[in-house]
């Protein structure tokens, strides 16, 4: 009997994040930059602080300044929480704020668009390169507008150092100075085939700790527009101004 009201109990309490999220609607069938995603975001999580959700959620981003590269997240974390119901677009913002403890943040948030690009439906990179990042940006305004950080909720997903950092992706993106692959001419679309062939023909991503090849990619953003955003971004992430002058 008692291991009959044990399995019944089990059953109640383990309602999956997938049900809960397909109240609302099919992921699958959501763009990137749909609001439904952030009101499931938003459901999974008040699911999670109740407990009326008791999947376990992955492990949050936390802030690595200071040099706490124990608390670096995985690529795969970052998939755990877009199965987990999180918007992949402030799961990628999260990871490059984690992630981002070096000078490589114009490679590393290529990488990341390209990622983005990879997930996004055909009808969402008929517009401009330029408006992706636009929309991106606006997307992670929105989501911070209407989730506003408790430990108890957004705590599980992200500390607050990661949350206020959420827009250095964007800031990357928008303000580097990239004559490729984003612009006002080209489609997202061509945006996406253009990394792709980047990241072929130069077989990923070079580090910036040594200087990349003139024919590279990366050597664009070796520019002093490219040192104007770092400069930037150090307001936001003081201890990055150390890894600069080291360059």
């Amino acid at each position: 009997m008692i291991e009959l009201l044990s399995r019944v109990q089990r059953s109640v309490q383990l309602p999956s994040v997938q049900s809960e999220m397909a109240e609302t609607n099919d992921l699958n069938s959501l763009g990137q930059f749909s609001n439904s995603r952030i009101t499931i975001a938003q459901r999974v999580l008040k699911g999670s602080s109740e407990g009326t959700i008791v999947a376990k959620s992955p492990p949050p981003f936390r802030d690595t300044r200071g040099s706490n590269f124990r608390l670096l997240s995985s690529d795969d974390i970052a998939n755990q929480w877009i199965r987990f119901g999180m918007p992949p677009v402030v799961v990628y913002s999260a990871y490059f704020a984690n992630t981002r403890y070096t000078s490589e943040a114009t490679s590393e948030a290529l990488e990341i668009a390209y990622k983005l690009l990879q997930r996004s439906q055909d009808t969402e990179k008929k517009c401009s390169g330029w408006e992706f990042i636009s929309k991106g940006s606006r997307f992670v305004k929105v989501f911070a507008g209407r989730c506003p950080h408790e430990d108890a909720m957004m705590g599980l997903f992200m500390d607050k150092e990661i949350y206020d950092r959420l827009d250095e992706l964007w800031i990357v993106l928008s303000k580097g100075h990239f004559p490729e692959p984003f612009d006002d001419r080209n489609s997202a679309a061509e945006s996406e085939a253009k990394i792709r062939n980047m990241k072929q023909r130069f077989r990923g991503t070079p580090s910036f700790n040594t200087d990349p090849s003139a024919t590279s990619w990366l050597a664009v953003t070796r520019t002093a527009e490219y040192f104007k955003v770092m400069d930037e971004l150090t307001k936001v992430n003081p201890s990055l101004h150390l890894t600069m002058t080291a360059i």
